[in-house]
Order: structure tokens, then sequence, then C-alpha cells
């Protein structure tokens, strides 16, 4: 279980947030009040009201029909990727040569043979427990757009951190798969990770492609990072900026932050003009 109900238990949020000590600050009590009372009202209702328990099986997410469809295109035999806990004992041990060598060869690849090959690669070396291998290839999967197999992945890892649900959400988004990418980000919170800034970034991404439906949520982030390291990140800033570019009518708040910021760099001037320029 990986996606597991959001609204019932938005209050754990709150609570992990004491053991991270988030909670020291006004900003934290605020941002889980405002996140438990947007929950509801954020996105489409068929998708993220009352998920189940797994919600890759909801019958309406844009994830569970796009799983179908590239399945349905499959051999039967081809359709599961293959589980780190039916995986021989009998496989190499583990050398950290093997392991860099593996890094620094597919961490740019941008092909589905090289998805695949890599991990076949995990597997026969016994690296399927290397987090950073893991992270690398759901990046991978992401890049080449079978999220499908990404899912595999990431369902079957019996550690994650923030780097794993930011490749989670970077791939949804790459593949325009807008709401999933959302929904993930929520469940970063909801498993006691705070999300690190390439996963706001790419949250903040969905929402500019969502539009107007996901300005709340785009709001909630912006309150939720507001008090943390995360609101002086350019990257960030410059997200926010084409959020509320794309998702309102008015360019007073995307002026509000590109103001914010420190240290401009061309990507933020970019950002503004395209705003004006709508």
């Amino acid at each position: 279980m990986f996606l597991p109900e959001l609204i019932s238990k938005s209050t754990t949020v709150h609570r992990r947030f004491h053991l991270y000590s988030y909670s020291i600050s006004s900003f934290s009590t605020l941002a889980a009040s405002n996140f438990h009372s947007y929950c509801q009202q954020i996105l489409p209702k068929p998708i993220f009201a009352n998920p189940p328990e797994d919600p890759i099986q909801t019958p309406f997410s844009p994830l569970n029909q796009y799983k179908k469809s590239q399945e349905e295109a499959l051999p039967s035999h081809s359709r599961k990727s293959p589980s780190f806990d039916e995986i021989p004992s009998c496989f190499s041990p583990v050398v950290p040569e093997k392991r860099d060598f593996l890094i620094k060869k597919y961490q740019y690849s941008c092909s589905q043979f090289d998805a695949e090959q890599l991990h076949l690669d995990v597997i026969k070396n016994g690296l399927h427990k290397d987090l950073f291998l893991c992270n690398t290839l759901i990046s991978v999967y992401g890049r080449v757009g079978d999220m499908v197999a990404a899912y595999h992945l990431f369902a079957e890892m019996s550690e994650r951190n923030s780097v794993t649900w930011a490749c989670l959400v970077s791939g949804c988004n790459q593949n325009d798969m807008f709401e999933d990418a959302c929904h993930i980000f929520r469940e970063t919170l909801v498993s006691g990770l705070f999300p690190n800034h390439y996963a706001v970034g790419s949250a903040l991404r969905a929402c500019q492609g969502l539009r107007a439906s996901a300005l709340r949520f785009g709001m909630q982030i912006h309150g939720l990072i507001s008090k943390t390291p995360h609101s002086c990140d350019v990257l960030v800033c410059n997200v926010l900026i084409s959020m509320y570019g794309s998702c309102m009518s008015s360019a007073d708040y995307a002026w509000q932050v590109f103001d914010g910021i420190k240290f401009r760099n061309l990507i933020s001037w970019n950002s503004i003009i395209s705003v004006y320029s709508q």
C-alpha cells in the first residue's frame, strides 16, 4: 500500500511534523490545518475523493486507465515486472565498482532499452536493495514514459526516501499525468517525509498543467513551503510564477513571488514576462 486514503490521514501529517520539528512554528499548524480543510475540494472528485487503499486499482484513476492500456498491448507473460522478493540468492554479490559503473552509464538514459537493461543489471548484480540505483531506475522509467514499470518498482522497494517520491512525482508530471502527480505529492506528506524541492517543483508544474482546477492546491503548496528553505529556492519560485500565471487571470500573485526572489536568473525573468504576455 503506497497511496492510502488521504483525507482520513491528513492529521497524521501534523503529528509527524512534530517529529521533524516543523510544529514549533505557527506555519506548521496553519499549513496542516489548511491542508486538511482543502483536501476535499482541490482536485476533481471522481479521482481524489475517498480513494481506496491502493489508488492504482481505482477504476477512475488516470494511472489505472494508462496502466490497462499499456498492459493490454503487451504479451501476457510480459505484463508484470519481476518482484524483488522473487529474486534468487544465486546472483552476483554487490560490487561497488559495478554499482558506480551502472550509475554513470544509465543516470541520464532516455531509451526504453536502457531502462530495461538497467533493471536487468540491477537484478543480476544483486543491487535490488540499493536505494540510489532504484531511484535512478524510477527516474529513467519516467523519462521513457513507462510509468507502469516505475510504479511496480516503487511498490517493491523495501526502503524509500524523499528522492524516491520526487522521482515518481516527476515521472507522472513528465507524462502529463498531472492528477496522479498531485496525488503522490500528498502521499509524500502522509508518509512522514517532507518533499524536496524537486518534488515541490514537479507538483507545482502539475498544478500549472491542471490550471484553475488546481489553483487551491498550488496555493496550499505555496503556504506549506513558505516557512521552509524551499521558499528561497529559485527553481521553486520560478515554477510558482508560472503556476500563478497559468491558473489565475491576474498577475498579482506571480509578481509577488518574482519580487520576493533575492537572486533571480534568466528563467525568473522569462517566467514573469510570459505571465504578463498572456
